[in-house]
């Protein structure tokens, strides 16, 4: 529960750089460090628009007596101005220890063959072309004293491109590639590159896209009820705030009305506010008139906002009697202060009443159901879910966490018994134990469904063939059933871990300690209770947050197979 005090102590004296601060995700940003930081920070505030910054910086200070804030005027699309704005750096904020780059636009919706060329320029110097430059601008000061931390604000536009976004998709394809390469070229440092793919947020950038036409702005988010500013601003500061070791690589995130770019649920009874028709000049100027956009009381939903927002929540989690599934028991009960109720779940029944009596030393008035479930053998799952106690019958939160890798043969060599064993604990079992507690969160229109995925299935890699078919199914499969209820109040989320050590290599190799040990030779791995934090945040999120899909790292590997063994330089 490295949400309050935790997240304070790591950012204490911390010197970040966010550009497009004057408004939006920038400005929500800016205000969210702030509040993390207790007001012990240093914010370099960066936009075209000084007078913005300016009344924000006021606004930080009357709010925290101790902040240290430096508003500048910088246009990151002229790029020839950022090497010398980040050497002009006054001492007490030119060693900066983050860099959000979120400075970006979309200009129009006109079809290729329709753009124009200005737009083309425009996009990608600010999108692309900006970013790029002041990265390297700041790479420098990261490099010397080996640590820092790179957040690029992506975009669904860069994995799932759409009919009128031909320029803007492509600029934000390209970050996500340059945070994927940048990744791999820092794996023996402790840098962290990361990234934030948003979905609809509903902030000035529709106003801008459609030249302050009110109207095509409005389209946008009629029907919906988009994400805010805030709910990306706690991302990031969320993924800043992990352990050293903790690299937050990518979050996908939507709101419950969206499933993908173009694949939105719209009711037509939402009516949402909109200003009155202006010009372009007029929406970059003043669409913002106050910097109290943000009620402070909005921000920081990591500490009493998580507990009363998981208090009394019923959790089914599987595989719960080690690893991940253990330690999420764990954070959930820390988060809510002991006010939920639990049910675990897994072979073992042993070790789950080792960890309910656990919790219930520490937790007085934590309920918790345990009880022995092999998802592989499903005729056992519906029994199990209509069997459960009235108390814990009404579930609230799945996570779908057991799974296995059974060996590292190759296609042709492996045996018919690790191929059963492994789609039937990873796939079958996780599908069937969904589709019977699914009918219960469409009752109530409600309910968080957590798949635990795995870098294997975004990456296959040799000696991993069925392991990784198995968590490409399960990435496929979450991906669809986030289409099918975007109609409802049901969220859909994935967490893609990358090495996490638990008993997951022990039991690949059948037990060989030795083989075990060697995946993580020379490596600084994650561990479970790293994978726990990122599920209760998601959880823990407003309702209309869905964080869809998160991949993490440790700071020594940035691929399924590209991993830097030995010390961080």
């Amino acid at each position: 529960m490295s949400y309050g005090g935790k997240a304070a102590e790591r950012l204490s004296g911390k010197t970040i750089l966010i550009t497009g601060a004057s408004a939006g995700i920038g400005e929500a940003t800016a205000r969210e460090f702030a509040a993390a930081a207790n007001g012990n920070v240093k914010l370099v505030l960066t936009a075209r628009r000084k007078e913005k910054l300016d009344s924000l910086a006021e606004s930080l200070k009357s709010e925290y007596s101790n902040i240290k804030v430096l508003p500048v005027t910088l246009d990151v699309s002229n790029v020839s101005s950022i090497e010398p704005f980040v050497a002009a750096l006054p001492a007490e904020f030119a060693d900066i220890d983050v860099l959000i780059n979120n400075a970006g636009l979309a200009l129009g919706r006109d079809e290729v063959g329709s753009i124009d060329a200005n737009d083309i320029v425009t996009m990608f110097n600010t999108n692309v072309l900006g970013l790029i430059t002041l990265t390297q601008a700041v790479l420098r000061i990261f490099k010397a004293k080996n640590s820092g931390d790179i957040v690029n604000l992506g975009s669904i536009a860069g994995r799932d491109p759409y009919p009128g976004g031909g320029i803007y998709c492509a600029t934000k394809a390209s970050v996500k590639s340059f945070s994927h390469v940048l990744r791999k070229e820092l794996i023996s440092t402790k840098i962290r590159v990361l990234e934030v793919d948003p979905g609809n947020v509903e902030t000035e950038f529709s106003q801008i896209r459609f030249r302050g036409d009110t109207e095509k702005a409005k389209a946008v988010y009629a029907g919906t009820e988009p994400l805010l500013a805030e709910d990306i601003a706690e991302i990031i500061v969320f993924g800043v705030t992990r352990k050293q070791k903790t690299v937050i690589a990518e979050t996908l995130v939507f709101s419950t009305n969206q499933a993908s770019a173009s694949h939105l649920y719209r009711e037509q009874n939402i009516i949402r506010p909109i200003h009155q028709s202006v010009s372009l000049d007029y929406v970059i100027t003043h669409y913002y008139e106050s910097s109290n956009q943000f009620p402070i009381s909005t921000f920081m939903s990591f500490g009493s906002k998580a507990a009363e927002r998981l208090a009394n929540k019923i959790i089914l989690i599987t595989g719960a009697s080690s690893g991940i599934g253990e330690a999420t028991a764990r954070e959930f009960a820390a988060a809510a202060n002991g006010k939920i109720s639990l049910i675990l779940t897994a072979r073992r029944e042993d070790k789950l009443k080792s960890l309910s009596q656990q919790l219930r030393q520490i937790y007085p008035q934590i309920k918790i159901h345990s009880a022995r479930l092999d998802v592989s053998e499903f005729s056992s799952l519906k029994p199990f879910i209509t069997g459960l106690p009235k108390d814990f019958a009404s579930i609230d939160v799945l996570v779908n966490n057991a799974g296995k890798a059974l060996g590292r043969a190759n296609v042709g060599e492996i045996s018919q018994e690790e191929i059963n064993g492994m789609f039937q604990t990873n796939v079958l079992g996780l599908i069937n134990l969904t589709q019977e507690v699914l009918p219960i969160f469409k009752k109530k229109n409600s309910g968080d469904i957590v798949n635990i995925g795995s870098i294997a299935g975004k990456e296959p890699y040799p000696g991993g063939a069925v392991y990784c078919a198995t968590k490409a199914a399960v990435n496929f499969f979450s991906h669809s059933l986030r289409k099918e209820t975007i109609n409802s109040k049901i969220r859909v989320m994935e967490v893609d871990p990358g090495a996490v050590e638990t008993e997951f290599s022990l039991v690949r190799f059948g037990g060989d300690a030795d083989a075990a040990k060697k995946v993580y030779e020379g490596t600084e791995p994650l561990g479970p209770e790293d994978i726990a934090e990122i599920i209760v945040f998601a959880v823990s999120r407003k309702s209309k947050t869905v964080i869809a899909e998160t991949l993490v790292f440790p700071t020594h590997q940035a691929g399924a197979v590209h991993v830097h063994r030995g010390p961080l330089e």
